[in-house]
């Protein structure tokens, strides 16, 4: 739609005095965003989602709507969880091979169609080795390798 074609055609039924807002960070276990909302998250640094996903490195998976493909991945550097996926919102790819070459196939725009969720909070001693071996795990029993989006 470009409000030029249906401008006549709109009625504004409502302003609200506050404007509208994200929900709150559900806790880990229940995270399950489409791509558009975590870039809202990201771009508003919306706090009850950036403090707890900044402080904790762990193992997410991102599906891909349209067909179920999976890939699973992991965040262990600075920033946790929340750090890796700002780079998701940045690129719709986060720099991974395989969704990097479905965005160049499908479109760039094919990235709202992800859904990106929390498999597994690591320890927060945990090293980088430990949290690789634990998505390592979960590619195997999703077997991302073999029927999803993990090149590794």
């Amino acid at each position: 739609l470009r409000a030029e074609n249906c401008a006549d055609r709109l009625k504004v039924l409502e302003i609200r005095r506050e404007r509208l807002a994200t929900a709150d960070f559900p806790g880990f276990k229940s995270v399950c965003l489409p791509m558009p909302v975590l870039r809202t998250l990201v771009k508003q640094a919306a706090p009850s989602w950036r403090i707890p996903l900044m402080c904790v490195s762990g193992v997410y998976v991102i599906a891909d709507t349209t067909t179920g493909k999976l890939y699973v991945g992991s965040a262990s550097g600075e920033g946790g969880i929340w750090g890796r996926w700002t780079a998701y919102c940045k690129t719709g790819h986060g720099g991974n091979k395989e969704l990097r070459d479905l965005l160049k196939r499908k479109g760039a725009g094919h990235s709202d169609r992800f859904q990106i969720s929390v498999l597994e909070v690591c320890d927060p001693n945990a090293t980088k080795e430990e949290v690789l071996e634990r998505e390592s795990h979960w590619k195997t029993v999703l077997q991302t390798r073999e029927f999803g989006l993990n090149a590794n």
